[in-house]
């Protein structure tokens, strides 16, 4: 959440855009208003007022940052996400008719068994929902040797 005044919390997941209407007079008082727009069609506008020397006011540059920067902290999340997401499907269909020729397969250890597909689903699925550590029951080994034995 993202305090864009002192009556104006948004959150910046349901931004949709930001733009400026910068207001600049050359003989009289006029701020710059931060728009934003969510993405229900919402319009907020945050006027910013002068910040320094203890005058008070919103700082709608500092506003705008921090909607950015939660931003990019969700689209980064949302990325590393991806890859972890990529990184499983590899593993969940990996070719593992051949283990002996080397590979990265996903192993229910102490058992030594490889699986793949929907049989790797449901025993991520049941480590998950039983709480095991990822490393002690599931593990993903290099080593082909260790998965056939």
């Amino acid at each position: 959440m993202v305090r864009c005044g002192p009556d104006l919390t948004i959150n910046p997941a349901f931004v949709a855009s930001l733009s400026w209407e910068r207001r600049h007079y050359f003989n009289s008082s006029g701020n710059s208003v931060l728009v934003i727009i969510m993405h229900d069609g919402a319009k907020h506008r945050v006027e910013h007022t002068h910040t320094g020397s203890g005058w008070g006011g919103v700082d709608a540059y500092a506003v705008e940052r921090a909607i950015v920067d939660a931003l990019e902290t969700a689209q980064s999340s949302y990325m590393a996400d991806q890859r972890d997401a990529g990184r499983y499907r590899f593993l969940r269909n990996a070719n593992c008719e051949h283990p002996l020729e080397g590979g990265i397969f996903i192993g229910i250890t102490p058992a030594n068994v490889i699986v793949t597909g929907d049989d790797a689903d449901r025993a991520v699925d049941e480590a998950m929902t039983n709480g095991i550590n990822g490393l002690s029951r599931i593990a993903a080994t290099a080593s082909p040797a260790a998965a056939v034995r």
